[in-house]
């Protein structure tokens, strides 16, 4: 099993970053909104800022990275949701 080079590594991060940040724009575009990471995989604003549309498992990774910011929240079955001040 090769290991990724240094190269691909940070790539990696950085796609799952902006993927990180289009997700909450989009929660911010529609705090009223909770998606699921289907729903944001096949979520034209995400496809048109990505310019693809992401894999499942880097959508899972870049929501538990997020959802663990005072922003957002993991609601019912994996949602993810704006977290809005009350």
């Amino acid at each position: 099993m090769n290991q990724p080079s240094v190269a691909e590594v940070k790539a990696q991060k950085k796609e799952l970053f902006e993927l990180g940040q289009a997700i909450l724009e989009l929660l911010q575009k529609n705090p009223d909104k909770s998606y699921s990471d289907e729903a944001i995989r096949t979520h034209r604003f995400i496809r048109e800022t990505l310019g693809k549309a992401p894999a499942i498992g880097d959508i899972r990774q870049s929501i538990n990275t997020i959802s663990k910011t005072p922003f957002v929240r993991t609601v019912d079955e994996g949602r993810i949701q704006w977290n809005q001040s009350t």
